[in-house]
């Protein structure tokens, strides 16, 4: 069995890691959820939404209509 260090360990590197990236190159925006799938035996990070036009738009989705009625 193993234990919670090599367990956490497994989730910042397969996980956290690679959310981290996506964060800073702008496929994900801040407080956004993603979803996390299985492809060919890999754990991938897969955005809720498609691309937007403008990379340096951080508002999250949901605060988006919000933000319009201001």
């Amino acid at each position: 069995m193993a234990g919670a260090r090599p367990l956490n360990r497994l989730i910042q590197r397969v996980i956290l890691e690679p959310m981290a990236m996506e964060l800073i190159s702008g496929t994900i925006k801040a407080n956004e959820r993603v979803n996390i799938r299985v492809e060919n035996d890999a754990l991938v990070v897969k955005r809720n939404h498609e691309p937007t036009e403008d990379p340096t738009d951080l508002t999250p989705p949901d605060m988006e209509s919000e933000s319009s009625n201001v």
